[in-house]
């Protein structure tokens, strides 16, 4: 049995971790959050500041959208959207090293249940 403990994860780690995993959980959630606000408040300063009026007249949703929703008026959207990348692959490698050690766990009991039965 003790050379079948390397297959068993530490379990304060795997507490740690899914803490971790936690937080950049909302550490995104909230980034995406700020990219919505981001976005509105560009479809609220383009319907309102006649510097971007066309013809006198506020640009079309679609206008806006194709110019400044993906973007922003000087990048600051982009940039958002590029932490929000990196945040959500950080949540997905977290996850999924907690996926493998929960698979560990089940390699674990599959070979300690063999050990038992080969020693019946």
């Amino acid at each position: 049995m003790d050379n079948l403990d390397k297959f068993l994860p530490d379990f304060g780690e795997l507490l740690a971790l899914i803490e971790t995993i936690k937080v950049k959980r909302v550490e995104k959630m909230l980034k995406e959050l700020e990219i919505k606000d981001a976005v509105a408040n560009i479809y609220k300063v383009t319907s309102t500041d006649e510097k971007y009026f066309v013809g006198g007249k506020a640009p079309s949703a679609v206008y806006v959208k194709n110019t400044w929703e993906h973007t922003g008026f000087d990048n600051e959207v982009s940039a958002m959207r590029k932490q929000l990348v990196e945040l959500t692959a950080e949540s997905a490698l977290l996850e999924n090293k907690f996926s493998i050690a929960r698979d560990m766990v089940d390699v674990w009991r599959t070979l300690s249940a063999n050990e038992r039965i080969t020693t019946v």
